[in-house]
């Protein structure tokens, strides 16, 4: 049996925002505060804000943080004080180091970090744990070398949970592209494995953990956003602007009357027993407390 790991090409994508060069690079844009994209992104940073808030003085690790650090660089602009970024290439992140953008980072493969246990107290894992081969094998790790909490923010496999009315979801997904698509691949080589609710209270039942906190969130994405100055009033910029939220209000409606989940799904998994402080904190952020049963079998 062949159980060689094949890893996508991420590596080669950041070598090629270096060789670009042009003021046209997509890659100048991704630290910028004031584009529709960090809009998007920043959407999804905030619920972070919780937990920096409980403990300011934490050590945080971001992984699959290749693009300058940037979900390191967020979690400063929130209050984080301590932060090391990492990815399976280093390239990008050596250049923002340069640029005095972060202060820390490491080349690690999350699926088998270098990192003693509990050497940092927070990990932050934002859509990457979606390019992982081996996605729970990555999860294991994190929660290994995370002394306090995992937070994962990831495409959600609307398949898995489903709503109500899913199968109008299923015939509007039809409609608009000719297909049923149940699974996805990313130009980068990598599957695009989703997550669910369902897949993570089975994955911390197999662990022994009986408490974790979810988010759920709608995001679009128009190409070319990137570029996209929030005050702009261009006709294209405009038109850009109107697509993103327009696809997102659509979503929300939806969502709301029970054709679909929301896209995106937050997972914050603790290692320690959430203070009713930090729950109230949660929950006013948006996140919701899920209890799971405890093991009558388990000493």
């Amino acid at each position: 049996m062949n159980d060689k790991v094949e890893y996508d090409a991420h590596a080669d994508e950041w070598d090629k925002i270096l060789a670009e060069g042009s003021s046209d690079n997509i890659g100048n844009t991704w630290n910028y505060t004031d584009n529709l994209d960090y809009w998007r992104h920043q959407r999804m940073y905030k619920f972070a804000l919780p937990v920096i808030e409980t403990a300011p003085n934490a050590s945080w690790l971001t992984v699959g943080d290749g693009r300058y650090g940037r979900d390191g660089i967020a979690l400063k602009r929130l209050g984080a004080k301590s932060i090391t970024c990492t990815d399976m290439s280093a390239t990008l992140l050596k250049r923002a180091k340069e640029l005095q953008l972060i202060e820390e980072y490491s080349e690690q493969n999350a699926e088998k970090m270098t990192f003693d246990d509990d050497e940092f107290d927070f990990i932050f894992c934002k859509e990457s744990f979606h390019h992982f081969p081996r996605p729970f094998n990555g999860l294991h790790e994190l929660k290994r070398v995370a002394r306090c909490g995992v937070i994962l923010i990831e495409p959600r496999d609307l398949n898995i949970d489903r709503s109500p009315l899913h199968f109008i979801l299923k015939f509007i997904n039809y409609f608009a592209s000719g297909k049923i698509l149940s699974h996805k691949f990313e130009p980068v080589g990598n599957y695009v494995f989703q997550l669910s609710l369902r897949e993570t209270e089975k994955f911390l039942l197999g662990i022994h953990c009986t408490e974790f906190a979810y988010f759920e969130l709608n995001d679009a994405y128009t190409k070319g956003i990137e570029f996209v100055h929030l005050d702009s009033q261009k006709y294209n910029d405009v038109l850009k602007k109107i697509s993103v939220k327009g696809k997102i209000f659509l979503q929300n409606i939806l969502s709301f009357v029970g054709i679909m989940k929301p896209r995106l799904l937050g997972i914050y998994i603790p290692n320690e027993e959430l203070t009713v402080v930090k729950k109230q904190l949660l929950t006013n952020q948006g996140w919701k407390i899920m209890n799971l049963p405890k093991n009558p079998f388990k000493k």
